[in-house]
This record gives C-alpha cells, structure tokens and sequence, in this order.
C-alpha cells in the first residue's frame, strides 16, 4: 500500500466539490428539467448510456477540472489526455445534471460552463458527436450540446472524479 502524503498533483485548476448523491435512477428527460435554456436533443433515446449500466443512489465525489488556459482550444482527445495523465476520470451526464442543484454557488466561485466528456455521455447526431454542457451563467443556464468538431477551450471545467489509487 502507498503511503504517500500526496494524493494528486495538477497543473491547471481543479476545485473539489462536497459530496452529494447522484440519482442513476432518472431518465435523462428528469436530470436535464427544470431549466429553461435545455437543448432538445438531450434525450434518452440520445444519451441511453449516460449511466454506463450502473442504476441506484450513489455517493459522488466529484472535482472540476480546467487543463485548458484562457486562450487555449484543443480538441476533446488533447483535453481527455491532460485529464488521464493528471489521474482524472472523466464523468457522465448523470454527475453533470446534479450540478444544476449548485448552479448558483458554482457560478458565484467563477464557474461559467462545465462539460462531461465521459465515454457515456456521447452522441452521434446526424451531423457529427456531441457531448453535453452546463451553461451556469443565470441569464442563459441550461444544459447544451458541444459539437466534437469544434475544439474545447476558454472558460469550460469538466465535471471530472479521481482515479483510484492501487496498492
């Protein structure tokens, strides 16, 4: 087993969020409700793997993560490589709708938008894939598609867990 004192180390911003329980149980019509500015496309029929199987009530300990700069746009594999080799696992739209429940406390600690980029959480649409965001900002919130063409970057965090240690 290791001993180490240190845990995790990071290069770019990550802030970890207080645990909270995510309901795997909701459709993904229920995670998505109750804001206004929603994408249509956000479905079930879309998204039916946003769970990966797993179903129940669950503890999260969730982190967001930023391995982009300011000026920076990289395409998704650039970003899940920064992600992996920081030891971070990248979530799903379930952990990603239940931040809707902080909206406010997120976007008054300067959190903007946050995305899942996790393995589940992706849609081959007619013109291209897709991976859902959270738009924090109060005038504008809900959730959206990003397009996998275009490159991430800017202000966007990724709802993202710790990889767990072995030994």
């Amino acid at each position: 087993m290791s001993s180490g004192i240190v845990v995790a180390h990071y290069t770019y911003p990550v802030i970890a969020l207080a645990p909270m329980v995510v309901d795997l149980d909701q459709t993904v019509e229920e995670m998505v409700a109750g804001l206004l500015n929603t994408n249509p496309d956000l479905t079930s029929e879309h998204f039916p793997d946003c769970r990966r199987g797993r179903t129940g009530h669950g503890e999260a300990r969730l982190l967001l993560a930023r391995p982009l700069g300011d000026r920076e746009h990289r395409p998704a594999e650039e970003v899940l490589r920064r992600l992996n080799e920081s030891g971070l696992v990248p979530e799903d739209l379930p952990q990603l709708a239940k931040l809707k429940d902080h909206a406010d406390e997120l976007w008054a600690a300067g959190v903007c938008f946050v995305a899942a980029l996790g393995a589940g959480s992706a849609w081959q649409g007619p013109d291209g894939g897709y991976h859902p965001y959270l738009i924090l900002n109060p005038e504008d919130r809900g959730f959206h598609l990003h397009w996998l063409e275009n490159d991430w970057g800017g202000p966007m965090w990724f709802v993202v867990s710790q990889r767990p240690r072995s030994g």
